[in-house]
């Protein structure tokens, strides 16, 4: 399980952006993180072909399947989703990983969430 934002791991930072130009001013090897819509499927496709690491929040398993298609790095779900977008990705093979945000590690765990956001 890959634990994100926890005080006593250090772990790769995500940097929020809104326009594909933001990438250029994220530190390099960073994970660039933005939410999933028809726009910004180009930023993905985009970070895909210039091995950008990226993460997308969706909020449906339709997005995640897109995302996934896409080439999204990582996929965040909200705790609620997270069991059923998990289960999709296993059936399908995503290569993305699925990231739940929550503060609970054990029951994130427990579902066999691919990680967490705490």
């Amino acid at each position: 399980m890959i634990i994100f934002n926890h005080p006593l791991i250090e772990s790769e930072l995500f940097f929020k952006i809104t326009l594909q130009e933001d990438i250029s001013s994220t530190p390099p090897n960073s994970i660039v993180r933005f939410k999933f819509n028809n726009e910004n499927a180009k930023i993905i496709k985009f970070c895909t072909n210039n091995s950008v690491s990226c993460a997308v929040d969706v909020a449906s398993i339709t997005e995640a399947l897109l995302a996934s298609n896409l080439g999204a790095s990582y996929i965040i779900v909200s705790e609620e989703n997270s069991s059923s977008i998990q289960k999709i990705a296993e059936t399908y093979l995503f290569d993305a990983k699925i990231i739940a945000i929550s503060k609970d590690i054990e029951k994130i765990a427990l579902l066999g969430i691919d990680g967490i956001i705490i």
